[in-house]
């Protein structure tokens, strides 16, 4: 069964955790993420986000 994610949904997502870690849990690969977010306009953090926030 795939689950369905609403554009605020995923924005959400995106932005809670890094983005291999959205794709483990969601079961596609990172390059899916990326590539869903660019064609339906959503915005994911920036390269190296996920290591200033931590440091």
């Amino acid at each position: 069964m795939t689950k369905t994610y609403s554009r605020q949904e995923l924005l959400d997502i995106i932005w809670s955790k890094p983005t291999r870690e959205v794709a483990e849990d969601i079961g596609v690969s990172t390059a899916a993420i990326s590539t869903y977010c660019k064609d339906n306009d959503i915005p994911a953090p920036p390269r190296g986000h996920w290591l200033r926030a931590e440091g």
